[in-house]
C-alpha cells in the first residue's frame, strides 16, 4: 500500500516532515511505506490537515492542529503522521468512556474540525467548535470552543446510529441508519436546511423526500442521494447552480436518467457520477473546475463532461476537481495545485477539461489508484493538498473517499 499526499505544505499538511510544496509526481509518504504502519482503510483532508485510518483501526493525523482538529490532545502543528489515541475519550458530560472497540469505518474533515465513526454507529468529534459544528453548544459552561481529543458524540438519541458524517467549512451533516439526515453548525447560506439562516448549535433534522443513502458537503452547500435515486441540494446558491439566491431548504436536482453512484461538492461547484462512469458538473467554474472548457464557467444544471475513460471515483476541491478512471488514471481539472506536470501542458496551472496526471513517477498503466481525497484550499493562504492510497492490481479492497472544504475562522 502506498499513501501519496501532495499540495501546499506550509502547515505540514503533506506529512513529509517539512513545509515544502509537493506535486503529484513527487508525492509519497515514506513513513507509511517504509515503516509499514498498515494498509489504509479510510482517509480525509481538511483545510490544512489530514487523517487516515488503517485496516487495524489505527488513526494517524498531521498538518494544522491549532484548533485540536488532529485529535492528539494539544493545539499544535504536526508535519509527519502522528498516531491519535482513543484510549480515554470524554463524552459530552466530561465522563470517561471505554475505548473504541468497534471498527472505525469513516473519517471526515472540515476546515478545522474532524469526525470519526464506527461500524456500530458511534461518532467521535474533535477540533474547532465555534459554530457548534461538532454538534454541541460550546457556549455552555461544560463545553469548549476547541476540543483537543476525540469526544463521543451524543447530541442525538442513542437509538439513532450514524452511518455517515460529512463536514463542510463550518457545518456538519449526519446520515443516520434510518435514512434521516441531521445538520449542525454555521448556517449563513442555508446549509442547515431548516428554511432560515439561524445557526444550529445542536443537530436539526433535515426534511428530505425519502431515506438518504449518501450525503456530501461543499464548503457551504450540501448534496444528498436518496435510496430511490433522487438527488437533492441546499445551501450556497452559486454552488447549486443558482446565482440569484441561496437554497434554505432542500431542492431536487434534475439529474441524468442513469442511476447515480456518487456526488461531490466544492466551494462553488458540484459533481455527480453515474453507475455507467459518466461525470456531470454544475455551479460556478471560473477556474475550470467544471471541466466544461473555457466557455463553461457557469452551469445551472448538471452538464456532461468528456473523460478519457469511465470514472469510478470523483472528488471536488475548492477550485479544482479530481477523478479516478476504471483504468487507474488520475484526472484533474480546474486550478491545479503546485504546478503539476500535466501531459501536453507543462507548467500549466489551470485546466479547463479533465487531464491525466502522473503520480509519483509511475506509468499510468502500472497504477491502480484506489482512492483520492482532495483538500480544499484555504482562501487566505491558498492552501491545497490531496491524498491518494494505492494498492497492487491484485487487491480488491477499495477504500472510501471523503471531502471537506474550507477556510479558517
Amino acid at each position: 500500500m502506498d499513501l501519496l499526499c501532495w499540495g501546499n505544505g506550509e502547515l505540514g499538511q503533506t506529512g513529509c516532515g517539512g513545509t515544502q510544496d509537493i506535486s503529484p509526481e513527487e508525492a509519497h509518504l515514506e513513513k507509511f511505506t517504509m515503516a509499514k504502519l498498515g494498509k489504509v482503510k479510510v482517509l480525509a483532508c481538511g483545510s490544512s490537515h489530514s487523517i487516515v485510518v488503517t485496516v487495524d483501526n489505527r488513526i494517524f493525523a498531521w498538518g494544522d492542529g491549532t484548533s485540536g482538529q488532529l485529535g492528539c490532545g494539544e493545539r499544535t502543528i504536526k508535519d509527519r503522521p502522528t498516531e491519535v489515541r482513543l484510549a480515554k475519550e470524554l463524552n459530552v458530560t466530561g465522563e470517561d468512556v471505554p475505548a473504541v472497540g468497534a471498527s472505525i469505518v469513516g473519517v471526515a474533515c472540515g476546515s478545522r474540525h474532524s469526525f470519526l465513526w464506527t461500524e456500530t454507529g458511534q461518532a467521535y468529534s474533535f477540533g474547532n467548535n465555534f459554530y457548534a459544528q461538532l454538534g454541541y453548544d460550546f457556549q455552555r459552561a461544560d463545553f469548549k470552543e476547541h476540543q483537543l481529543a476525540p469526544r463521543l458524540f451524543r447530541s442525538l438519541p442513542s437509538s439513532l446510529k450514524t452511518s455517515q458524517v460529512a463536514c463542510g467549512e463550518r457545518h456538519t451533516l449526519f446520515a443516520l441508519e434510518d435514512g434521516r439526515v441531521a445538520a449542525c453548525g454555521h448556517n449563513d447560506c442555508g446549509q442547515i436546511g431548516c428554511g432560515s439562516t439561524e445557526n444550529a448549535p445542536v443537530p436539526r433534522f433535515v426534511e428530505l423526500a425519502g431515506p438518504v443513502s449518501k450525503v456530501t458537503c461543499g464548503a457551504n452547500h450540501n448534496l444528498a442521494l436518496t435510496g430511490d435515486g433522487r438527488l437533492h441540494q441546499w445551501g450556497c446558491g452559486r454552488a447549486c447552480g443558482n446565482v440569484e439566491r441561496n437554497l434554505f431548504l432542500p431542492e431536487e436536482v434534475t439529474a441524468p436518467s442513469s442511476p447515480l453512484r456518487d456526488v461531490a461538492g466544492g466551494r462553488w461547484h458540484s459533481l455527480l457520477l453515474t453507475d455507467g462512469g459518466v461525470v456531470f458538473s454544475w455551479g460556478i467554474g471560473r477556474e475550470g473546475q467544471l471541466g466544461l472548457g473555457e466557455d463553461g464557467i457557469r452551469a445551472s444544471a448538471p452538464r456532461l463532461l468528456s473523460c478519457s475513460q469511465p470514472v469510478t471515483r470523483l472528488q471536488a476541491g475548492d477550485s479544482y476537481s479530481a477523478a479516478v478512471t476504471a483504468g487507474g488514471e488520475l484526472l484533474l481539472w480546474g486550478q491545479i495545485p503546485c504546478g503539476s506536470r500535466v501531459s501536453d501542458h507543462p507548467g500549466r496551472r489551470r485546466l479547463w477539461t479533465p487531464q491525466s496526471v502522473p503520480l509519483a513517477g509511475r506509468k499510468a498503466e502500472e497504477r491502480r489508484t484506489q482512492g483520492v481525497v482532495t483538500q480544499k484550499p484555504n482562501v487566505a493562504s491558498e492552501t491545497s493538498a490531496a491524498l491518494s492510497s494505492r494498492q497492487s492490481p491484485r487487491s480488491r479492497k477499495t477504500p472510501c473517499m471523503f471531502s471537506s472544504h474550507h477556510k479558517h475562522r
